[in-house]
């Protein structure tokens, strides 16, 4: 994940709600927050899966109606 540097906020084993603060190449933040589900807890793996499969798309500008 050269491209992306960020921290993560409490520990997947332990905690309901998890948060990612997340930058990226060209000014890019992305804040990810993720809850428990019915599942139960993320694992560390799925948590830097979302991570990893993150990337930015072109701005598209919505033409004036």
């Amino acid at each position: 994940m050269p491209d992306k540097r960020g921290f993560q906020l409490g520990d997947p084993g332990k905690s309901t709600l998890l948060q990612r603060e997340v930058f990226g190449a060209g000014n890019h933040w992305i804040e990810i927050l993720l809850a428990e589900g019915k599942k139960g807890h993320f694992t560390q793996a799925e948590i830097n899966r979302i991570l990893t499969t993150s990337h930015p798309v072109a701005e598209q500008l919505s033409e004036p109606r």
